[in-house]
């Protein structure tokens, strides 16, 4: 039986060979959507979004969107989720139902920091440096 880790390599060769390349529908997402908080850290993931598509980092053919949360009170992941919803219909009509779609939650400033804090101290730094990598870019760009 594959391990976790085997399953993760695996999966993350594959998502390196289609890096830079058109892809076939049904080979990768059809839409990948990304929640941010406000418009500030909407306008920080496009560009982030527009150099890696420029620097053919990510597969190509794919709808890339980044939808803010609305301004006020937030409810959480739910919320962004319903939101997210809302603007692949107004952007698509009932055609997004076909769409396989990844949405990924962008993480609040505050959580963001915890965590930068956490991996920039003990062992944690040490064993998964790509995620406090990771961590601390989208701590900047907020």
């Amino acid at each position: 039986m594959e391990t976790l880790r085997e399953a993760t390599l695996r999966k993350l060769r594959r998502f390196s060979e289609l890096r830079g390349k058109p892809v076939a529908a049904g080979e990768f997402w059809d839409v990948v959507a990304i929640t941010a908080a406000d418009e500030k850290q909407e306008l920080a993931y496009k560009q982030q979004l527009s150099e890696k598509l420029r620097r053919k980092e990510l597969p190509l053919g794919v709808q890339y969107h980044v939808f803010p949360d609305p301004a006020g009170t937030k409810i959480g992941n739910g919320g962004s989720t319903l939101c997210s919803l809302q603007c692949l219909e107004s952007l698509y009509g009932d055609e997004w139902n076909s769409f396989k779609v990844l949405l990924i939650h962008s993480v609040s400033k505050e959580v963001r920091l915890v965590l930068l804090l956490l991996c920039s101290v003990g062992p944690s730094a040490r064993k998964h440096p790509r995620i406090c990598a990771l961590l601390y870019s989208q701590t900047l760009c907020s």
